[in-house]
């Protein structure tokens, strides 16, 4: 049971960390902001452009004017202005970003880090290690099971060997029984119950 939960676990794991995510992905701090806001709708116009017909929807149109408004004011653009460019112009659509002087740009500025990567990177490392764990523990169970065999061979082998020995044993006793009985009959000593007793003891 303990093994198939680990590997119910294994499973859970690599799909949350390997779950897709938008190219150049950020993270920004603050949900909610107008910073926030921005890098959003940047966002989505990437996620929106790798669909079918995505320039016959509202959402699409409606993001890219909000992202090509803000994302120089909230330095976005660096991040998602190439991709929103191919985007809009397969559309036909203007990919101008609206300018901002350097008084009107926002001063804050984000922790921005790639996401994509990293989620792929630690989920091969999860499963390449417990791959190799899982490795390691089916042949330990192998070798086991190989060396159970062979002692349990090796010892049915020496009661066979044992059996056999035992048995020659006796058969020779009674053969040197018999033929020095048949020798005496020969001399014509007398086979009585004293010699048989003798015979016994020696």
């Amino acid at each position: 049971m303990r093994f198939s939960l680990g590997y119910l676990l294994l499973a859970f794991t690599a799909t949350t960390l390997a779950a897709p995510a938008p190219d150049d992905a950020v993270i920004i701090p603050d949900p909610g902001t107008p910073r926030y806001e921005c890098h959003a709708a940047c966002g989505n116009v990437i996620k929106l452009s790798k669909g079918e017909k995505f320039c016959n929807r509202d959402d699409f149109s409606r993001d890219l004017k909000k992202c090509l408004n803000c994302a120089k004011k909230y330095d976005g653009w660096k991040y998602y202005g190439e991709k929103v460019s191919a985007a809009a112009e397969t559309c036909d659509m203007d990919a101008t970003p609206k300018e901002y002087s350097k008084d009107e740009m926002d001063d804050e500025k984000a922790t921005v880090t790639t996401t994509s990567k990293p989620s792929v990177v630690t989920t091969e490392v999860t499963v390449t290690a417990t791959a190799e764990s899982s490795a390691h523990h089916k042949s330990g169970l192998a070798k086991g099971a190989i060396a159970g065999i062979v002692i349990s061979c090796v010892v049915g082998a020496a009661a066979i060997i044992a059996g056999t020995v035992f048995a020659c044993k006796r058969r020779r006793n009674k053969s040197g029984a018999s033929s020095k009985k048949a020798e005496e009959m020969g001399r014509g000593v007398q086979w009585t119950p004293e010699t048989r007793t003798a015979e016994a003891r020696v």
